[in-house]
């Protein structure tokens, strides 16, 4: 795998905030700052709706030989789910092996970083699979930095992060939730209408009965998921996955047949076959209430997948691969109620911490959804 000869230090930062309303006149002076040219230019805008949470905003030069650019907002206290420094750190490595857009810019609430075309696929095209398989493996592949043997799974690691914010334990979200504007009112009806609760309080407390499930039992959940994961997935490898394998999150580009991965904030090492099982669950697609079993791939299609990868993935040895496609496919099963788990917790603080997105997608309804699904699968995970 050959590196780009692009820059590996951190990028140009200025000390400002943007408003997401100002964006189409802030961010072209933004582009100035590093692309001096564009000041003479004509600058076509067109606001993107790929991220839940994040407002992004592409900016198209009247040269079609030029480079499009994206500015994008960091969605309201996502901080506290996602570590800005590190994703910003993961995307200049990443983009040095060509599997990232490269940042140009950051500012406080977000950057500024370079286009990449393409539309989403259709993952009803299963012929799209041989392109996301044979890519996920490269990506898979690229070395870490310290590329030691023992890389440990950071997936425990994230479930408690995400379940100490939801239980009250977090005092920086404590002070976070002070500041949103009348919790009482607008927030406490959109989530009494999706949730179908006959009161709810808006406090942290009140959380477990939208789950109906105690944090104490979640606890002891994460703890199992950790010793089933220490006694049965060890020969599993360990590599620097996505953990966000939704068709949203791969481009193709029609012209060239190239696929681009994009989206890196929840990137972390993890077991590889996370990222496939991820996939493969995310074919039910993205509605507050998916139907997740009829939408799941057969076991042929899986199967395929699984192939195509393996002939891909530099870190996975295997003389037989056809002897290993049954094992493996029932393995991504098993981990269907992990990657509920994961998602059904990140919606459940999306709604928390950003109230005003609630209008725009029912971060709750989805929440319980994959929920459901966790407790339906996750006697699966834990069988021998």
């Amino acid at each position: 795998m050959q590196v780009t000869e692009q820059l590996s230090q951190q990028p140009l930062h200025i000390n400002v905030e943007l408003i997401s309303s100002d964006l189409e006149t802030c961010g072209p002076r933004l582009v100035c700052l590093v692309k001096q040219d564009w000041i003479c230019k004509t600058i076509h805008f067109e606001k993107l709706t790929d991220g839940l949470s994040n407002k992004l905003l592409a900016m198209f030069p009247s040269s079609k030989d030029e480079q499009s650019l994206i500015v994008r907002i960091y969605g309201k206290n996502s901080d506290l789910i996602v570590d800005r420094k590190v994703e910003i750190q993961t995307m200049v490595r990443l983009s040095q092996y060509n599997m990232s857009n490269q940042i140009l810019l950051t500012f406080n609430n977000g950057f500024l970083y370079t286009y990449v075309p393409g539309e989403q696929i259709n993952i009803d095209d299963e012929s799209v699979d041989l392109l996301v398989a044979s890519k996920l493996a490269e990506y898979h592949s690229i070395p870490s930095d310290d590329d030691n043997q023992n890389k440990k799974q950071q997936l425990v690691e994230k479930l408690r992060h995400y379940l100490n914010l939801l239980n009250g334990t977090n005092p920086q979200l404590q002070e976070r939730l002070k500041t949103l504007k009348s919790p009482t009112m607008g927030v406490l009806g959109t989530i009494k209408a999706t949730v179908g609760l006959q009161s709810w309080t808006p406090s942290l407390d009140s959380l477990e009965s939208i789950l109906d499930y105690s944090w104490s039992q979640l606890a002891d959940d994460i703890d199992a998921i950790e010793n089933t994961l220490n006694r049965d997935w060890s020969n599993i490898p360990v590599v620097f996955c996505h953990n966000d394998t939704q068709s949203r999150n791969f481009l193709l580009d029609k012209k060239t047949h190239t696929l681009r991965i994009i989206d890196f904030e929840h990137c972390f090492h993890n077991l590889y076959l996370f990222d496939i099982a991820n996939y493969f669950v995310e074919f039910a697609g993205l509605g507050s209430s998916p139907d997740w079993p009829s939408k799941y791939p057969s076991v042929e299609r899986r199967k395929t997948f699984l192939a195509e990868y393996l002939k891909h993935a530099r870190f996975f040895n295997c003389e037989n691969i056809e002897n290993e496609l049954d094992k493996l496919s029932e393995r991504c099963y098993r981990l269907i109620a992990l990657t509920h788990l994961y998602w059904s917790l990140w919606a459940l603080l999306e709604a928390l911490i950003n109230p005003e997105a609630l209008s725009q997608f029912d971060y709750v309804t989805y929440s319980k959804s994959r929920f459901n699904q966790y407790k339906l699968h996750k006697s699966h995970f834990f069988a021998s």
